[in-house]
């Protein structure tokens, strides 16, 4: 299985923090909650815990 690049992996976990600031309902709010989690779970297979720390620290800084 190949890697996903941290670029890309910042770009959609970034999206996700969007979808979820402007979910209308629980099951957007859930969605982006999924997403976000989902993105979390390859970069700490990917890159190590620290990275996934990092990319959790962007949730908590632009979430409501």
């Amino acid at each position: 299985m190949t890697q996903m690049d941290k670029e890309y992996i910042e770009k959609e976990y970034e999206q996700a923090i969007k979808e979820y600031n402007a979910a209308l309902t629980e099951d957007d709010l859930d969605t982006a909650r999924r997403t976000m989690k989902r993105l979390e779970a390859i970069a700490m297979q990917d890159y190590g815990f620290d990275y996934a720390d990092e990319l959790a620290m962007k949730k908590e800084d632009c979430k409501k």
